[in-house]
């Protein structure tokens, strides 16, 4: 079939087992598409696993998931796509989209809770503002992990164009074998939370590309990657201690970060996915 289970207005799921192959969108709400339960395995040939526009009556454009066990893949498109926005409150969510993006919203991708693990994508992440206050996001790419971007340049800007990074809480893992880890084409506010950016072992990308501030004031955030010239270190205005450590040589994928204090206390070790020379 085309579209597998599709909605012009309303597509909402609270329970039961449901297993969707369709060659278009697996699972369609024009305008609302929520899940609050249930185990879903949606597959998606050429459109999209999970998909909410706005080109019907009340122009919502969301996709919220409040719960249940969630498989997506799509082989050619998005895993979830919203136009406007993207709500993860809970669940646990394993996501295949290996020719484009794993979460996919023009306005607001929220991530409060929940696991998500995107295996497989060209970008794991793209939105304008993209919010993680809790859960557990582990990324999986091949351009940028994370991509903040307004969408107003093709293949992005080096200028602000106001798009924004925010962690507050939870677990964030953003990997990236040829692209940046992090790739905001505006700003990066880290409040909380734990965050991970692992970019190439070399190449012109890198572990966190951010054209804006990079304003850091609680958490944890580790990032490596390549020797470039657009990496950057966090902005003055940070008010949380932070290294900015460049290596004379490439550290190998296999080589422990070590951090610790002048009487031998660990601070930090680190095992770099990928390598490189920029920490």
């Amino acid at each position: 079939c085309y579209d597998g289970i599709a909605s012009d207005d309303e597509l909402i799921i609270n329970s039961g087992t449901i297993s969707v192959t369709a060659k278009d969108d697996a699972l369609r709400g024009k305008d609302f598409l929520k899940i609050n339960g249930g185990t879903i395995t949606a597959t998606a040939t050429s459109g999209h696993a999970l998909k909410s526009d706005d080109t019907e009556t009340k122009g919502y454009g969301y996709i919220l998931i409040n719960g249940g066990t969630l498989s997506l893949t799509s082989s050619a498109a998005d895993g979830l796509h919203a136009t406007k926005r993207v709500i993860v409150n809970d669940g646990k969510l394993t996501i295949n989209a290996t020719a484009s993006q794993g979460l996919n919203a023009d306005s607001i991708v929220n991530i409060n809770g929940g696991t998500i693990t995107v295996n497989s994508s060209r970008e794991g992440i793209e939105s304008y503002n993209i919010t993680v206050t809790g859960g557990t996001t582990i990324l999986n790419a091949t351009n940028d992990a994370i991509n903040a971007t307004a969408g107003t340049v093709s293949g992005g800007t080096e200028s602000n164009d106001n798009s924004s990074l925010n962690v507050s809480g939870g677990i964030l893992i953003a990997n990236c074998s040829n692209g940046d880890g992090i790739d905001s084409n505006g700003n990066v506010y880290i409040s909380g939370g734990t965050t991970i950016a692992n970019g190439p072992q070399s190449g012109v990308e890198e572990g966190a590309d951010v054209n804006g501030s990079f304003i850091m004031t609680k958490g944890i955030f580790i990032s490596a990657g390549s020797n470039s010239n657009m990496t950057k270190s966090m902005s003055t205005s940070s008010t949380q201690p932070n290294l900015y450590i460049k290596s004379g040589s490439v550290i190998s994928s296999s080589t422990l970060l070590h951090i610790e204090d002048a009487s031998g206390t660990e601070i930090m070790t680190y095992k770099i996915k990928h390598g490189g020379d920029y920490f």
